[in-house]
C-alpha cells in the first residue's frame, strides 16, 4: 500500500483488481486440437510432412496460443479498470473542501479499511492512507462514521485513529 501525503482531502485508495489468469482443460485441449489441424493442413498443402516432433510442436504450440488469446483480453480488461480506478481516485483528491469541516483525528501510518456500513463483514469500500485528515461524525462501539475534507463518509475501525491535539 503507498502512503500519499496527508492533506484537507480525505486521500482514498480504492482495492486494486487482481490479473488472474484462465486456464481451462476444455479451452486447452480445444487450443491443443487447433494446432492439430493445423499440422494436417501444413501435410495437405505439402507445406511440411508430419513427424512426430512437428505434430508435438503443433499440439503445444496451439494450446499456448489458445491460453495467450483468451488471457490477453483479460490482462487488457484489468489494466483498463485499474485505471479508471486510479482517475476516479485522482477526482476524489481535487474535489473541493466541505465548508465547516473540522479535523479531529488522522488515519495511522499503515493506512486503515473503510466501509459503507458499521460492519466487518461488509466488503471494503475504500482504503485510507496514512496521514488522512478525518473529521469523526458518529461514533458506535468500535465504529467511527468519519467524513474527509472533501465529503467523502465511511465507517472505519474507531480504536486504530489516532486523536488531533489542539
Amino acid at each position: 500500500m503507498t502512503a500519499v501525503a496527508a492533506s484537507a482531502t480525505a486521500a482514498v485508495r480504492f482495492p486494486r483488481i487482481r490479473f488472474r489468469p484462465r486456464v481451462s482443460i476444455s479451452g486447452t485441449l480445444s487450443g491443443a486440437v487447433g494446432g492439430l489441424g493445423v499440422v494436417v493442413l501444413l501435410q495437405q498443402f505439402a507445406i511440411a510432412y508430419p513427424t512426430r516432433s512437428l505434430t508435438i510442436v503443433g499440439l503445444i504450440g496451439g494450446a499456448v496460443v489458445h491460453l495467450l488469446i483468451v488471457n490477453a483480453g483479460r490482462a487488457a480488461n484489468v489494466s483498463r479498470l485499474n485505471g479508471r480506478l486510479s482517475a476516479a481516485e485522482a477526482r476524489l483528491a481535487a474535489a473541493p473542501t466541505v465548508p465547516g469541516f473540522v479535523v479531529t483525528h488522522v488515519v495511522p501510518p499503515t493506512g486503515l479499511e473503510a466501509r459503507a456500513e458499521p460492519d466487518a463483514v461488509q466488503p471494503v469500500a475504500a482504503v485510507l492512507a496514512g496521514g488522512v485528515e478525518l473529521q469523526v461524525l458518529q461514533q458506535t462501539g468500535d465504529w467511527a462514521h468519519v467524513m474527509g475534507g472533501n465529503g467523502w463518509t465511511g465507517w472505519v475501525d474507531a480504536r486504530l485513529l489516532q486523536a488531533v491535539r489542539r
